[in-house]
């Protein structure tokens, strides 16, 4: 490999040699324990569609040494190979060794942005929108206004249908409804317990998706912590976790909105509950990685925090199940769910976190009837933005998923992560199913008698009625 005493002599001359160094130190960690028996490929979603060697977790491990060593041009070609990977972590989790590819696919793309620049979009959404909340904020506002000019609802529940064509976006790509009010300009930032009695104090992390595009999930979230006795600070400043300026190789960005959302944090109580499974991995292992990282007198209490932070971070499932615990649970919910309902698996809350079990174990307070789908943690070819630039291979990986939640005859299809439900509604749209999708979040409140608030929500919560 490169000569790491040489890249550090010139390193001050050239920025590139920080990221190339990093991609480095990681192959230096992980190639050795590669067996190269392709174990990752029989569950990587991209190589089933391509079949294409430089696809694959193994394939990617090569190149990136080549990158590493000059033998690969930091270019195009390089760019479209490390591009395509939906970081759904699948070769980690099936890799005997727990190589980490994922990591090394996005310190390659650091590396390449580092080299080559980023995208113009990418470039201003990373570098001047995600890390200035207000800044997001007004734009999204401003896209909930042109929407109803671009686009019709159809249904009310099931997204955008363009009223003409665009000529940069393939005439099947799903487009998501953002909700002209989003959830943190719904609720107060404090929000005390229902009834006379106080189990005590906790924090809701929103996550972009759950405040502009399912604001639905949050108001959710929020009544079902309040009923099972919680007072629920809900952070008006929280900016975006930073997990699709991660996977874009936009580290720099990160660190940032880690700084930001660690020191906001820092001052509020109680659990950090998340709704989002990329929101969580990123609190609860990804910003004490950054952290570690960039380890020095002036980090550390950032990484202190990170560190405290994610001791306090759980999923809503999680703290629904371990926490509060089913026998609490049992008695307030008061409505039952009779449909046939599957389960999609998020990648970065069932292989990320680990939370596997306590989803499962949450339906099955609420459902009566409750069928488990082949390959359910397979992902469903969202992986952020993924979908947007490689729409070919995500299309052909939902209708897979599709086809999985159908063959188990389900009604609804439940999961624990809002840009999953954005992606598997567009794919029950495509593939003509009447199969509603719901968060996690969303069956519980339900369940404890939550009613919308919104005409197209209310409409959305009656097909768990019928």
């Amino acid at each position: 490999m490169t000569n790491k005493k040489t890249l550090s002599k010139t390193a001050s001359n050239d920025p590139t040699d920080g990221a190339r160094l990093k991609l480095e130190a990681l192959l230096r960690r992980e190639l050795p324990r590669c067996a190269k028996c392709g174990a990752c490929t029989a569950v990587c979603p991209v190589y089933a569609e391509t079949q294409h060697e430089a696809f694959s977790a193994r394939g990617k491990l090569m190149l990136a040494r080549a990158l590493v060593e000059g033998r690969l041009e930091c270019g195009k070609n390089a760019q479209d190979i490390f591009d395509n990977c939906l970081v759904c972590m699948a070769c980690v989790q099936n890799c005997g060794s727990g190589v980490r590819v994922d990591h090394i696919v996005t310190a390659a793309r650091a590396l390449l942005v580092a080299c080559q620049g980023q995208q113009p979009v990418k470039r201003t959404m990373f570098r001047h929108v995600l890390p200035k909340p207000g800044r997001l904020a007004a734009i999204m506002k401003g896209g909930a206004v042109l929407q109803r000019l671009v686009f019709d609802t159809i249904p009310e529940t099931s997204g955008l249908r363009r009223r003409f064509s665009l000529p940069f976006l393939p005439p099947d790509l799903p487009v998501p409804s953002i909700s002209p009010r989003p959830f943190v300009g719904r609720v107060p930032e404090f929000n005390a317990a229902f009834g006379a009695r106080s189990e005590g104090e906790l924090t809701f992390f929103t996550g972009c998706a759950a405040n502009y595009l399912y604001p639905s999930i949050g108001e959710a979230a929020l009544h079902t912590l309040r009923v099972c006795g919680y007072n629920v600070h809900v952070p008006k400043n929280m900016g975006c976790c930073g997990a699709p300026a991660l996977v874009a190789g936009e580290k720099a960005t990160v660190r940032g909105l880690a700084a930001h959302n660690l020191e906001l944090l820092a001052k509020l109580p109680g659990a950090v509950v998340s709704a989002c499974g990329s929101g969580g991995l990123m609190l609860r292992f990804e910003y004490p990685l950054l952290t570690e990282e960039d380890a020095d007198e002036h980090d550390a209490e950032r990484a202190r925090r990170a560190r405290e932070t994610a001791a306090r971070c759980l999923d809503i499932s999680e703290f629904l199940i371990c926490t509060v615990g089913a026998e609490r649970l049992q008695p307030l919910f008061t409505r039952k769910l009779t449909r046939r309902l599957t389960y999609h698996e998020p990648c970065h809350l069932g292989r990320g976190l680990g939370v596997q079990a306590e989803p499962r174990a949450l339906i099955g307070l609420i459902a009566t009837d409750f069928a488990e789908m082949p390959e359910a943690g397979r992902c469903c070819g969202s992986g952020g933005t993924y979908g947007l630039a490689h729409w070919t291979e995500s299309r052909e990986i939902l209708r897979k998923k599709m086809h999985n939640a159908a063959q188990v005859n389900a009604a609804i299809l439940a999961t624990g992560c809002p840009s999953c439900m954005v992606h598997l509604t567009a794919g029950a749209r495509i593939t003509e199913r009447d199969m509603p999708v719901f968060h996690l979040a969303e069956l519980a409140a339900w369940a404890m008698g939550y009613e919308p608030v919104n005409a197209a929500e209310k409409t959305r919560f009656r097909q768990l009625e019928q």
